[in-house]
C-alpha cells in the first residue's frame, strides 16, 4: 500500500488482518517419521497431528509443534487489540490464563459460538466491552456489553452464531 505525501510516495504497512492460530493443530497437519509436521491441502501418508480430547490431550499439547503454537498464541493474546473467538469454548486452561490477565481482559471480543457454558458467560461478565452470540432455537442469542454496560440482551432470526451467517449478516453479502 501507498501513500501520497507533499509530492512524494512513501511505503505504509498494512495492519489490518487476522493472525488464525489453531493451538490443537489441524486434520491437514501430518506428522513424518524422522520428526517435523507438514501441512497438506490432501490426504498424505503419515500421522495426523492433532489434538483430541482425551487423558493424554495434555501430553500431547508439550510437544512439538504444539508447544510453539502455544507460545505464538500467548503472545498473540497479550499484543493483540481485540478478540474474535469462533466456536471456542473457552476451556483450555493454558490460553484463558492470558485472557483473564487484567490488560487482556478489558479487551473488546465478539464470541460467536454454538453453546455458551460456565466459562464463556463468566468471560462476558468479567468483559467491560463484549459480545456474545450464540444459537437459540433456529436463530442466536446476543448479548452486548460496551464499558461495562448492557447494550442489548436480545434474539435475532438469523443464525449469526454460524460464520457464514454472521459474514452475511455483517457484510450484508447474499
Amino acid at each position: 500500500m501507498k501513500r501520497v505525501k507533499r509530492n512524494s510516495i512513501v511505503a505504509v504497512k498494512d495492519n489490518n488482518y487476522i493472525l488464525l492460530l489453531k493451538p490443537h493443530g489441524s486434520i491437514d497437519w501430518f506428522s513424518k517419521k524422522g520428526g517435523g509436521t507438514y501441512l497438506f491441502q490432501h490426504a498424505s501418508t503419515g500421522t495426523p497431528d492433532i489434538i483430541t480430547p482425551g487423558k493424554n490431550k495434555w501430553r500431547n499439547e508439550r510437544r512439538e509443534p504444539f508447544n510453539t503454537v502455544y507460545a505464538k498464541c500467548n503472545q498473540a493474546i497479550d499484543k493483540a487489540a481485540g478478540y474474535l473467538l469462533l466456536g471456542y469454548g473457552y476451556n483450555d486452561a493454558d490460553l484463558q490464563d492470558h485472557y483473564d490477565h487484567e490488560s487482556n481482559r478489558i479487551k473488546p471480543k465478539l464470541i460467536a459460538t454454538m453453546q455458551s457454558n460456565r466459562q464463556l458467560n463468566l468471560l462476558f461478565d468479567k468483559s467491560p466491552n463484549c459480545m456474545l452470540i450464540v444459537q437459540h432455537e433456529s436463530g442466536s442469542h446476543v448479548r452486548w456489553k460496551q464499558e461495562g454496560a448492557l447494550v442489548c440482551d436480545l434474539d435475532l432470526k438469523e443464525p449469526i452464531w454460524e460464520i457464514d451467517a454472521l459474514a452475511k449478516y455483517v457484510f450484508r453479502q447474499d
